[in-house]
């Protein structure tokens, strides 16, 4: 199997806006290759945000023959559990699937982009408040309810 990933905001990612991704799509149906197709969507790119960017922002639908699915990237155990099941699946047989995997990015994009500028720091102390993926899988080993889970 593959995994190809494209980050969403980057005009060549696999899975935005380059004609090239449908292409391997469409071969990736046609052929039932065991591929997952991983669009990492942080919903910002370069200063963008995704809906300003993008006419479709739900990349997981954009395979058309091509089955898609999107999932919290935030969640360390999710992300654990759909890897399991989308390699399944395509040991199955069933052929590729496109991933949007939804994460946040704390910082800008690179050295000239601060991200400061279209994003309020209550915005970035929210999520790292409410939705760390490392806080959440340290709550989850704590309370025990989870460890099960864990294994």
């Amino acid at each position: 199997g593959c995994c190809l990933r494209g980050y969403q905001g980057n005009p060549q990612a696999v899975v935005s806006t380059q004609s090239t991704g449908f292409e391997a799509f469409n071969l990736a149906s046609l052929h039932k290759a065991p591929c997952m197709f991983t669009c990492e969507n942080n919903h910002y790119g370069m200063g963008t945000s995704d809906v300003r960017a993008a006419a479709n922002p739900n990349y997981y639908t954009r395979g058309d023959a091509v089955p898609g699915i999107k999932m919290d990237g935030m969640n360390v155990l999710a992300v654990r559990d759909f890897t399991k099941h989308v390699a399944e699946w395509m040991r199955a047989g069933n052929g590729p699937v496109v991933a949007e995997i939804e994460t946040y990015r704390y910082y800008g994009h690179s050295m000239s982009d601060p991200g400061t500028s279209y994003r309020t720091r209550d915005e970035v102390q929210e999520v790292r408040k409410t939705k760390d993926c490392i806080l959440m899988l340290k709550g989850y080993m704590l309370e025990g309810s989870s460890s099960q889970r864990l294994n």
